[in-house]
């Protein structure tokens, strides 16, 4: 069964505390760093930061997706970094948010790889019957505290995608590589892991139905990710049996056509 993509939206940063975050939530998350990794030096990044966690972010992201009404049945979080809280599940609360019936897979701290491997997954059970329409929610957020040779986020905000099996450019490839060690680049990573998606949902918006390509490189975890959706063709009228030109039925409406296109300057990102 072909996999459409039905929606790809931006989810920018809520208010602090939009979720039910406090500044308490937030001290005792430090309390628990310290109890782990010794006196913190500074707590200052607890002020600096946005204090917008992911419990925030999955309650915005709730409202985009229709609340209980938006027929989600699998919903899938991804987070390649940590929460600055650590007392909510954010795909507890979301699940209850959509109202209680989504089965929750959460993917987390698998770099650039984590939308990818949710793709792969919400693929799976929506082209086996398992599923009807999966949203994966794709969430980051700054509130951490600093450290030596890693670049934090530069803010807090979410990607929502939902995929079902109706109208919709469909899922035509999907890779997940291990870069050998030779390949790897010593690069740092900028812009955070929302960039890709971020831009994506823009090129989404411009045309629902066009072809849509989304590649990311994970240097440090060794990744390369692509996925592709190309836009659904009608399905070519089948000829009668005698007819001229009769070989067979023509191919469905969901086979790939277009090759994977080379990487442009927008989806390669390291």
């Amino acid at each position: 069964m072909p996999v459409a993509l039905e929606r790809l939206s931006a989810v920018g940063p809520p208010p602090a505390g939009h979720g039910g975050t406090t500044a308490a939530d937030l001290a005792e998350y430090a309390d628990d760093l310290e109890t782990v990794y010794g006196p913190l030096p500074d707590r200052g990044w607890l002020e600096r930061g946005e204090r917008v966690s992911y419990p925030d972010l999955v309650t915005a992201a709730a409202d985009v997706l229709g609340g209980p009404d938006g027929g989600v049945d699998l919903l899938l979080t991804v987070t390649p970094v940590p929460d600055c809280q650590a007392r909510v599940l954010p795909g507890c609360l979301l699940a209850e948010l959509l109202g209680g019936r989504p089965q929750v897979v959460g993917v987390n701290d698998q770099g650039a790889a984590g939308v990818f491997t949710a793709l792969r997954l919400a693929r799976g059970r929506l082209a086996g019957g398992g599923a009807r329409r999966a949203a994966v929610v794709v969430m980051e957020q700054s509130t951490l505290p600093p450290e030596p040779g890693y670049a934090l986020p530069p803010g807090s905000g979410a990607a929502v995608l939902v995929l079902g099996t109706g109208a919709g450019p469909r899922l035509a490839e999907l890779t997940v590589r291990r870069l050998p060690a030779a390949e790897r680049r010593p690069e740092r990573r900028s812009g955070g892991w929302l960039r890709p998606w971020y831009e994506a949902a823009l090129r989404y918006a411009a045309d629902p139905c066009g072809e849509l390509a989304v590649a990311d490189r994970d240097e440090a975890l060794g990744y390369d990710c692509r996925v592709l959706f190309t836009p659904a063709t009608p399905a070519a009228p089948v000829e009668r049996a005698g007819a001229a030109g009769a070989g067979g039925p023509a191919p469905g409406p969901d086979r790939p056509t277009t090759p994977f296109p080379r990487q442009s300057a927008l989806e390669a990102r390291t």
